[in-house]
């Protein structure tokens, strides 16, 4: 808490203008996925599989920018320094992208996704999916679901 408030000093500081009060900060909403761990549909492991998911689509979509020659690196490889650090993210989230594809749930990963690297809620994804809110709740926790099933198969392989 002291660091926070020395944080809030300095910026006005640098700024001369005062921060958002704590009336302001409360006001505004916790994050989708916060709000699902305190109301008991998401626990730790989905935390970190939601966590684990989005390292490894930012990773892959963000590859397509640097192969595509707008970043340079100094040994003029194609593959970037973020996804050589990344490859275990990538491999077990294209496994699961290959389980929700062998299973016929191709559709649960863009509601994980909504939830993990967009921020939506289940009835904004509800709502921009065309699905009802429990259906859109069904989709992510189905998709969740496979992803830890992949996880522990590779888990146990080794």
């Amino acid at each position: 808490m002291i660091a926070v408030e020395r944080d809030q000093q300095n910026l006005e500081a640098k700024t001369g203008r005062a921060g958002p009060t704590p009336e302001t900060k409360a006001k505004v909403e916790p994050h989708a996925i916060d709000r699902l761990v305190s109301s008991g549909f998401l626990d730790s492991d989905d935390e970190r599989a939601l966590s684990d998911i989005a390292s490894a689509y930012m990773g892959l979509t963000a590859s397509q920018g640097y192969a595509s020659g707008s970043l340079d690196r100094v040994d003029h490889s194609n593959a970037s320094a973020h996804q050589e650090a990344n490859t275990a993210q990538q491999i077990r989230y294209s496994a699961w992208r290959d389980e929700l594809a062998r299973y016929g749930d191709k559709e649960c990963h863009k509601f994980v996704i909504g939830l993990a690297v967009e921020g939506m809620s289940i009835n904004k994804m509800a709502r921009a999916f065309g699905r009802s809110r429990p259906t859109a709740a069904k989709r992510l926790r189905a998709g969740l679901d496979a992803y830890h099933q992949v996880v522990s198969k590779k888990k146990n392989k080794k």
